[in-house]
């Protein structure tokens, strides 16, 4: 268990005497177990659940955040994000940077490892990670974020799917491409910042990029080419070599397939959940919220993933508070409203 610095005020949801001191390191808080149940467990250390992780623990829950992914999740694959209100042109990098420091500075710690089933019994939710640690908590916010969708075989399974592990000095390299979308180009304008001569790999006859971006991709000397579907990629990082349908092989340093990404539903269907909805409650599992991706089908902005997991995390208070306003838990068993310090994993 992690802990973090107890947050002032009254706590409507846990009785009196369980908060954790500030000094309580997170060696003796996993010693004390795993059996303690949580108010909230977040899944996702994307923007989505770092937002619905703060809103939270500034409200005083007891907050579990796992994440499988380092903070900001795809964030760092971005090379730039123009449409963010107040932080335009941030790069992805640096705004996953202070997602993190601004975790710590609520004393929010991310708990690394994949949630591999999620169950509802009795009114508690309860986790298994890859390891076999076990989690509880009274309510849980999906923020599990997308999946590079299945590439063509062939290709192997451990194509490079972003610049993410690229070298930042490309120059005099080459990289190239697979994808005509937004993510390609911009992972394209990626390797022309690092100094790498760029291509990108087409599968239709006109890229699906926006205008702005395929116009500053020109400008920087990004090329591309259409109606070219590559069907096989050979190699390591660092030395590829790309088939294409018609018989091509083109030899690159770097190689990035960039085909598109589908929401990661897998723990939704542990719990009997739909797939996708439009809003963070999900009426028919009490106590589930979700955001960002898992409600955004294709619109997926760093700003309303940020808006959905704050929503999120005021709608499992007011659950929480709903439960403790009837004088029960959502366990059934009774529970009183005491003092008790904000505290987070």
């Amino acid at each position: 268990m992690m802990s973090g610095s107890p947050v002032p005020g009254r706590h409507p949801h846990r009785p009196a005497g369980r908060g954790v001191d500030r000094g309580r390191g997170s060696s003796e808080a996993m010693a004390a177990g795993e059996d303690r149940i949580h108010d909230l467990l977040i899944v996702g250390a994307g923007p989505a659940g770092v937002s619905c992780a703060l809103q939270a623990a500034r409200d005083g829950l007891d907050l579990a955040l796992v994440g499988d992914e380092p903070v900001g999740g795809l964030l760092p694959a971005a090379r730039r994000i123009d449409n963010l209100a107040g932080l335009p042109g941030v790069a992805g990098r640096e705004l996953a940077g202070r997602l993190a420091r601004q975790l710590a500075a609520r004393g929010v710690l991310v708990r690394r490892g994949r949630v591999v089933a999620l169950r509802r019994a009795d009114g508690l939710f309860r986790a298994a990670l890859a390891d076999g640690t076990p989690l509880a908590a009274r309510t849980v916010c999906l923020a599990t974020g997308t999946r590079p969708r299945p590439w063509p075989p062939g290709t192997g399974r451990n194509t490079p799917r972003d610049a993410r592990d690229w070298p930042d000095d490309l120059h005099g390299r080459r990289a190239v491409v697979a994808g005509g979308g937004e993510a390609a180009f911009d992972t394209a304008l990626t390797a022309r910042d690092r100094g790498a001569h760029a291509l990108v790999l087409v599968r239709g006859p006109v890229p699906r990029a926006g205008r702005g971006l395929l116009d500053e991709a020109r400008r920087l000397g990004v090329a591309w080419r259409v109606d070219t579907e590559v069907t096989g990629l050979r190699g390591a990082p660092g030395s590829w070599e790309v088939e294409t349908a018609d018989g091509s092989r083109i030899a690159t340093d770097e190689f990035a397939a960039c085909v598109g990404r589908e929401p990661r539903r897998e723990l939704l269907d542990d719990l009997g959940a739909p797939d996708l909805a439009p809003s963070v409650a999900s009426p028919e599992v009490p106590g589930l919220f979700r955001a960002g991706d898992l409600i955004r089908g294709r619109q997926r902005y760093v700003a309303t993933a940020l808006g959905d997991g704050q929503r999120a995390a005021l709608a499992a208070r007011e659950f929480l508070e709903g439960c403790a306003s009837t004088d029960r838990a959502p366990t059934g068993r009774k529970t009183a409203r005491a003092s008790a310090a904000g505290r987070v994993e």
